[in-house]
């Protein structure tokens, strides 16, 4: 499994991009693949490791060999560090989150918990409905103001704010300012059948 999670992220750029270049939606690929959105979106945002049968059905569904879908994956040794020079994050499009701008940053297999770090540009006026993640998440703002819905709270961030969360809770950043925001999030996934290393449901840490 750690050597999986080594090719997530080129392997979700393949996907997204050759679905890009058809001009297809997540909702279209997940129809013509048999799939569901949700898991192609994982795939996408290298929150999943894809079984075989779920990589043939996404490349019959974008008409490419499978050998097409992998060859830009590399199993590389494991390193004792991860480390992500200025400028080498890669942007991340998602087709449900207009004005919401991610860089993908840092991502491994720490201990049974995926790590996957971005950083979020939020435009001015940036909202959309809340949403739920399959782990905890960590959030510090480093640039403006954010309104954060988490479940039945809005709390009202500020550069150097943190924020820290069990993913399961409905939730959305919302800016409603009139500059750009810029947040760290970090998300924290535990594998499957592993035990959660943060709060139970409803549980959140704001630090100021």
């Amino acid at each position: 499994m750690k050597n999986a999670r080594a090719f997530l992220r080129p392997l979700g750029d393949k996907v997204r991009d050759l679905r890009a270049r058809r001009g297809w939606t997540l909702d279209r690929l997940a129809s013509v693949a048999g799939l569901s959105k949700g898991l192609l979106s994982k795939i996408e945002n290298f929150r999943a490791v894809p079984s075989l049968t779920v990589l043939a059905a996404i490349a019959r569904a974008l008409e490419v060999d499978l050998a097409a879908l992998v060859e830009d994956v590399q199993v590389r040794p494991r390193q004792p560090y991860l480390l992500v020079r200025a400028g080498e994050g890669r942007a991340v499009r998602r087709d449900d989150s207009r004005h919401f701008h991610y860089t993908a940053l840092p991502a491994a297999d720490c201990g049974g918990t995926q790590f996957q770090a971005f950083r979020l540009g939020l435009d001015a006026g940036a909202t959309r409905e809340a949403r739920v993640t399959d782990g905890d998440e960590f959030i510090h703002v480093l640039r403006g103001e954010v309104a954060f819905v988490l479940g039945d709270e809005e709390l009202n961030l500020a550069v150097g704010d943190s924020l820290y969360f069990d993913g399961r809770m409905p939730h959305a950043p919302r800016n409603r300012g009139r500059a750009v925001a810029e947040l760290l999030v970090v998300y924290l996934i535990p594998a499957a059948g592993a035990p959660r290393a943060g709060r139970p449901p409803g549980g959140a840490d704001a630090h100021r």
